[in-house]
């Protein structure tokens, strides 16, 4: 089994000391010794990686077919893909995912039919009846579901995306409702029944999903993708599961093993599959301002990674049927507005696994750990679709687990809390005590007002974490910041005094004022040595990184 080092202050915890009962080395190898060889773990991906095509990254598909049993087209099955004139069809890149899958003896999922957007110019922009709404809906269900069997020699996708993120949180109504940024709503109310009507008769065979994101986090959205979904089964619309695309970052604290399986629990008790179809796990928001080498900010994602699969695996066997990665290298992630993710994926940029990747990787080798005994893989044909009932029942925070998480497991108790920590939520306002995080947004005019904020908890060594991770993410305001300061030196904002920055300064009405300052990583790392190799070229750099360097680097000029 790889060693994983996790240091933390002067204490050095490793991953070697864990006995694995399988000498698996691959997420996919794993998956096939455990008690559910059939489970489906999977990744995004993207065909001008492949190694026969584009830039030739050859390591990119040796590792995407070695460790994965199910892939999803990333972006080239979209409608703007496939019908990129209206009745024009070309599903030559969508093809290209689907054979490469084939060849390595994957499964394949079908990502996506029906979408606010993705869409060619003509559907995006044009201007449409219901009548030809609806004939445009049909024609491209059939067209596509129909047409990528019969050129594949009838080869079975194994499930589809019918429709993607039809409920967005509407800021006039201030609240969720139907998504009505495309062509499809209002101008075709039903579009969402139609869409899996339609697809059932087109491809009897491929299960048929509804996809979406924040279900992992946000219940107000949950309850109106509920509310959607026992419609359409009222109305005898067909549909057999759902798509948690768990898009999160480390400073999501609310996402827990607990809450995740009690989700994946609600959904299978409505007599639906549940997948999670997109999980990636953010360091922070902008890969610029975070550091990829971050101990702590790892273990987090790790254990983050971990809970999420055995939320899915252990803790609902009979209703969590993928595990799905929106990509897997930090060298390839998505980008919105030209902001690339912060290293959210299970290897780094040199395809080294993170601690994530080993995290899952302890959990499907170790089921003792995590409550879990023999139990059978295949459910039987009478039986439920529903949350089983003998699956063991998750720990608390009223019943300590004995069976704690790889990340838990290898790091002290003041680093992080128990997965369901019991805090008192006191009312947050801007004249709030200094116990509170506060979270602004701006208004259209360019003023700070308050959104939201976070309690920061009676708790010790939960206070410490949530200082830790908002920190990372960037969005303490307010008092908090002192209180964190106190209650994490590691985890505080760059100030003057702090020794493990360097300062930039600039001159501002005849005064010299902190510019900004940024972390020099951990000593020894590349990052810490770059940044000190070059701090003397950098000029307006002060302060007491001008010690740190040489004990960063060994030598006084790096």
């Amino acid at each position: 089994m790889k060693t994983n080092y996790f240091p933390m202050g002067n204490t050095t915890f490793t991953a070697a000391i864990l006995v694995a009962t399988s000498n698996a080395e691959s997420i996919r190898e794993a998956v096939l010794d455990s008690y559910r060889p059939d489970f489906l773990i999977g990744s995004a991906f993207n065909e001008v990686r492949l190694d026969d095509w584009g830039p030739n990254d050859k390591t990119y598909h040796e590792v995407f077919a070695r460790e994965f049993n199910i892939g999803t087209a990333e972006n080239h099955c979209k409608p703007m893909y496939v019908q990129p004139e209206q009745g024009a069809y070309d599903f030559t890149s969508c093809l290209r995912h689907f054979k490469k899958t084939i060849d390595a003896g994957m499964d394949f999922r079908g990502h996506t039919l029906v979408y606010h957007k993705g869409n060619g110019d003509w559907l995006q922009n044009g201007e449409f009846t219901a009548e030809e709404l609806d004939k445009i809906l049909f024609n491209t269900i059939f067209s596509v579901m129909r047409g990528i069997r019969e050129v594949a020699d009838n080869a079975v996708i194994q499930s589809w995306d019918v429709v993607n993120e039809a409920i967005f949180y509407d800021r006039k109504e201030k609240g969720f409702t139907y998504n009505d940024l495309g062509p499809w709503y209002p101008a075709l109310p039903d579009y969402v029944h139609k869409a899996f009507t339609y697809a059932r008769e087109a491809d009897p065979d491929a299960l048929l999903f509804y996809n979406d994101f924040h279900l992992e986090r946000s219940a107000d959205k949950r309850k109106k993708v509920i509310e959607m979904i026992e419609g359409m089964q009222e109305a005898g619309v067909p549909i057999d599961g759902i798509g948690i695309q768990y898009h999160v970052s480390v400073s999501h604290t609310q996402v827990t093993r607990e809450s995740t399986a009690n989700i994946i629990k609600t959904f299978g008790d409505m007599g639906l599959q549940v997948q999670i179809t997109e999980i990636d796990v953010k360091l922070c928001v902008n890969e610029k301002e975070c550091d990829p080498d971050d101990e702590q900010m790892l273990a987090i994602q790790a254990r983050m990674y971990q809970d999420a699969f055995v939320a899915c695996f252990y803790d609902n066997p009979h209703v969590c049927t993928a595990f799905v990665s929106w990509g897997f290298t930090d060298l390839y992630t998505r980008k919105i507005d030209g902001i690339g993710f912060a290293y959210p994926h299970y290897f780094d940029n040199d395809y080294v696994a993170k601690p994530a990747y080993d995290a899952v990787l302890y959990a499907l080798q170790n089921p003792e750990e995590f409550g879990h005994s023999v139990v059978p893989s295949v459910l039987p044909s009478d039986a439920p679709s529903s949350y089983s009932t003998n699956v063991p029942s998750l720990h608390t925070s009223n019943s300590p687990s004995s069976h704690p998480s790889l990340v838990q497991s290898l790091l002290p108790p003041s680093i992080l809390p128990s997965l369901a920590p019991s805090v008192t939520r006191l009312e947050c306002t801007e004249n709030s005590t200094d116990e509170f995080i506060w979270y602004y947004s701006k208004k259209n005019n360019n003023e700070e007002v308050l959104r939201t904020c976070q309690w920061l908890s009676d708790n010790k060594e939960q206070r410490k974490y949530i200082c830790l991770t908002n920190v990372a993410y960037g969005t303490i305001k307010g008092p908090a910041q002192a209180v964190c300061q106190a209650t994490c030196q590691s985890c505080g904002k760059c100030y003057e005094n702090t020794n493990s920055y360097f300062f930039r300064k600039k001159k501002k009405n005849g005064k010299v004022i902190l510019k900004k300052c940024r972390l020099l990583g951990k000593p020894g790392s590349k990052k810490a040595k770059k940044l000190c190799k070059n701090l003397k070229k950098s000029s307006g750099s002060y302060g007491p990184p001008a010690e740190v360097c040489p004990t960063t680097c060994g030598t006084a000029s790096c």
